[in-house]
């Protein structure tokens, strides 16, 4: 069976992605905005990783026509956020990798395989991106990483602003997937 580790949801509630756990993600597009029952099923991208399960999280800009993945990296591989062009709009056939970042240095990952990116976020406009990391051998350290971008969903002109720890009191093992905002980002 297919483990799932992010959806995205677009256009008003008319296109879903769902990212499967083998790096593939699939574009259904809705009959009925959020009614899920009329989903027809469109197309997929298989997203090029480092590991064949190591892309965890993925956003899609508000006009569709970009893609962002995290790659967590494996082994000694740095996490790298990569950026893909859609031509047209909300198209995964026309996925086009045009830039990528090694998180590792923003992130300050120094140990490899402490911090383990898993999703990544924008805000409504664009102008802010934020990175959730877990760290594996500490459960109760697992980050949300803060950037403001230069140009809205242009993360080569990104800007480390800090992180906010997540703290899971008495928690001792279990792995953050992904988050989310409220719709005005105070939640």
């Amino acid at each position: 069976t297919e483990a799932y580790r992010g959806i995205h949801i677009s256009q008003g509630g008319r296109i879903l992605y769902i990212l499967g756990s083998a790096t593939v993600l699939h574009r259904f597009d809705l009959t009925k905005p959020f009614d899920f029952k009329t989903a027809k099923y469109v197309n997929q991208f298989d997203i090029p990783s480092a590991d064949a399960d190591s892309i965890n999280g993925f956003s899609i800009s508000k006009d569709g026509t970009r893609l962002f993945a995290v790659d967590e990296g494996a082994d000694a591989e740095p996490p790298v956020l990569r950026t893909y062009s859609l031509s047209p709009a909300f198209d995964l056939e026309s996925a086009t990798e045009i830039h990528s970042v090694d998180l590792s240095g923003p992130l300050g990952n120094s140990e490899a395989g402490l911090q383990s990116c898993r999703d990544v976020e924008f805000s409504r406009d664009g102008g802010e991106m934020f990175i959730s990391c877990m760290n594996g051998n500490d459960f109760n350290n697992n980050k949300i990483h803060q950037f403001s971008l230069g140009k809205n969903y242009d993360v080569s002109t990104a800007t480390h602003l800090g992180h906010h720890r997540i703290v899971y009191p008495g928690i001792t093992s279990g792995i953050p997937r992904g988050f989310s905002f409220s719709p005005d980002g105070m939640k």
